[in-house]
């Protein structure tokens, strides 16, 4: 789930001053001096009256955490769970249980949780020590006071849970669960539960891995968790007649049969991972993103990975067997030689990875001079540089704008993979159409072969379902190669260039991505590829991709 950042709200300080007085204000009970029947009634009213004071106080603690004021939620919970225990003892209710003990589990519970988001402000909840204890044991004990009340255990348990996976403590909040379950196995809320607690806990585990200040991308699986191994590939002219507008199923099947379908529907991050070279694969074959040269094969394919990162796409070149799928498609017309190059990698061994600062790209491909437009294309996963035409932040954008310059000027061929359409596909599309006039080989489209994995935030901020935010790692795909006349070319805008100078192209991307209906494209015939191939014989031929 992609995680929202938190606006303290104004006037809390005010607020929390104003509950402070209230509380101070709350009457107190009459006094129990007196005897007899007089001395039993004025403890009664006593008890109710703090009973009520306590119920005002719960109230007031539940308005501070629906403004998300962590510290003034918690003192407040903090004098309703003190004034409920003393109405409790004075009236007798806490012996006898039922009914009246839910108020006091609801302060408990309302505190467990504002402790918790309290310690995760200050950093790592499991680090506060004191404050972990204190919430855990305050949602123990609201679990414990829904059963003996008849109140809502799995309200309860939902707290508990929440604050132990917030502490990492993620094999003790699914045994709560389990627990849970045992004791009242016909809640069809707590078995709810169960399912929920597992996805948060993963989405718990990405949280952390994501925690290093590294852009945490599209493919956020824990890195403990291992990526699925692939059966045996089977000929590669059959797999490439799976390759097709029908997506998934099809290749599936073509590839490893029920089995490796039924490994799909349970385990996603096989389609995660296999997004990548499968997109790129049905691009180059299917996709018709390029010519291959007629009845020839061999040579070398450059395959340059830009913008890549080392938990997503050097991860899978690094864990598993996973690109080597393209190679195999490919077999029949090519050999794939990957190079995986962007600012956020780590060394692997094998020479493939290159960790370069902006503009990679340039510095990457002057460096090498053999590679050209003719045996070289380029891959843009979730490249993102478009998403500010919704979010606003222009960063992204200046750190590809030279590449993207440099890349277009020298009519590579490349592939540009988007994570949702309304902000990525929109504003990207917009940039190479407002400033550079790219040439689309492959019109903006959706991806048949996109991640199984969709993040999505809880709405706007108006509420759940409301401008809610999504993304899916390659969900649309277009493909560029070269430009067409009166294109931005290198010199011209540069990565230094002034505030005016950088507002005016961005105004000029926003006035195409704002326009209504849709927006039309300069295309162009896909290139022929020149890898100095050999004459292919009759037999390699019926394997390759159709050819120009």
């Amino acid at each position: 789930p992609a995680s929202r950042s938190i606006h303290p709200r104004q006037g809390r300080a005010t607020s929390l001053a104003r509950s402070r007085a209230r509380a101070c204000a709350m009457p107190r009970g009459p006094s129990s001096a007196g005897g007899g029947g007089g001395g039993d009634a004025a403890a009664a009213g006593g008890a109710a009256a703090a009973a009520a004071g306590g119920e005002r106080a719960l109230h007031r603690a539940g308005e501070a955490l629906a403004e998300e004021d962590w510290s003034a939620a918690a003192e407040l919970y903090s004098q309703a769970v003190s004034t409920l225990r003393a109405a409790l003892k004075s009236s007798g209710a806490a012996v006898a249980g039922g009914q009246a003990l839910l108020p006091l589990g609801q302060a408990l519970s309302g505190r467990a949780r504002s402790l918790a988001e309290l310690g995760r402000a200050r950093g790592s909840l499991a680090a506060q020590t004191g404050i972990l204890q204190a919430a855990v044991t305050d949602a123990r004990k609201a679990v414990l006071l829904a059963r003996h009340g008849k109140g809502d255990v799995a309200a309860a348990v939902t707290c508990l849970v929440n604050v132990l996976i917030a502490a990492g403590q993620y094999e003790q909040a699914e045994s709560s669960v389990r627990e849970a379950i045992a004791s009242e196995p016909k809640s069809p809320e707590l078995r709810a539960l169960s399912a929920e607690v597992q996805q948060k806990v993963l989405a718990a585990k990405m949280d952390v891995d994501a925690a290093d200040g590294r852009s945490p991308g599209t493919f956020r699986w824990p890195l403990a968790m291992a990526l699925p191994e692939l059966p045996q590939r089977s000929e590669a002219a059959a797999l490439l007649k799976s390759l097709s507008d029908e997506g998934w199923e099809p290749f599936l099947r073509a590839r490893g049969g029920d089995a490796l379908v039924a490994t799909a529907h349970t385990d996603a991050i096989l389609l995660d991972g296999l997004s990548f070279p499968i997109s790129l694969a049905w691009l180059l074959t299917a996709g018709g993103a390029v010519r291959w040269p007629k009845g020839r094969i061999g040579g070398r394919l450059h395959v340059i990975v830009l913008g890549a990162t080392a938990r997503a796409e050097a991860r899978l070149w690094a864990e598993t067997e996973y690109w080597q799928e393209l190679n195999h498609l490919l077999a029949g017309c090519c050999e794939v030689q990957f190079d995986f190059v962007g600012p956020e990698l780590d060394p692997v061994p094998g020479g493939r990875v290159h960790c370069l600062t902006p503009p990679c790209a340039t510095q990457f491909f002057e460096a090498r001079p053999e590679l050209t437009a003719e045996n070289t294309i380029c891959a843009v996963f979730n490249g993102g540089f478009g998403n500010f035409v919704a979010s606003g932040q222009e960063g992204l954008l200046w750190s590809w704008w030279p590449d993207l310059q440099y890349l277009t000027d020298r009519g590579f061929l490349c592939t540009f993979f988007c994570a949702n359409d309304y902000a990525d596909l929109k504003g990207e599309v917009a940039v190479h159409s407002a400033l550079l006039n790219s040439q689309f080989v492959v019109a903006p489209r959706r991806n048949p072969f996109a991640m199984a994995t969709v993040y999505s935030d809880d709405g706007g901020p108006d509420g759940p379902g409301v401008d809610k935010e999504w993304f899916s790692g390659n969900s649309f795909l277009y493909v560029t190669c070269g430009r067409g006349e009166g294109g931005r070319r290198r010199g011209e805008a540069s990565d230094e260039d002034g505030p005016e100078a950088r507002q005016e192209l961005i105004d000029r991307v926003m006035a195409v991505a704002s326009g209504s209906g849709e927006l039309e494209v300069a295309s162009t015939e896909p290139p022929l590829l020149a890898l100095g191939a050999v004459e292919a014989p009759a037999v390699a031929a019926a394997a390759a991709p159709a050819p120009a």
